[in-house]
């Protein structure tokens, strides 16, 4: 086990739960996020839990995930999963930063398998469900 650890890329050890207060925003983050976003993640939070965590560095600076925080104020949460980057550098902090947010906008879709996969949705989708409007509006499909 020791030798597959030692090859392998560092891994988080664990999901902490902190205070919200406990966070700060990245001030030069050059992304941005719309109050109609930060209101879509904040109903998926309450739709399906907050199951993505907030990655944080030692002192709580927000590296990846500052659309959740503010959803997660929009829900007035007290308190968030996060994991903590200690081993990153403050440049390396700053490059995942743009890598994570740029690496997702990389991906295409499977147009067949996405078509499939909302037309089934819609049909168990009611009205009155944040996703099933998301879906409905989805700019991909």
């Amino acid at each position: 086990m020791d030798n597959i650890m030692s090859n392998s890329p560092i891994m988080a050890e664990h999901i902490e739960l902190w205070p919200l207060d406990r966070l700060s925003v990245y001030e030069r983050n050059p992304r941005f996020h719309s109050e109609l976003q930060i209101e879509q993640i904040a109903s998926s939070i309450a739709e399906f839990g907050f199951t993505n965590p907030i990655l944080v560095n030692p002192e709580g600076t927000i590296i990846v995930g500052a659309a959740r925080y503010f959803a997660a104020r929009k829900r007035n949460l007290d308190a968030v999963p996060v994991i903590v980057l200690a081993h990153l550098t403050k440049v390396q902090q700053r490059a995942y930063r743009l890598a994570d947010n740029q690496l997702a906008l990389n991906a295409t879709w499977d147009e067949a398998a996405l078509r499939a996969e909302l037309e089934e949705l819609l049909a168990a989708a009611s009205r009155s469900t944040w996703w099933g409007s998301s879906i409905r509006s989805c700019s991909a499909c």
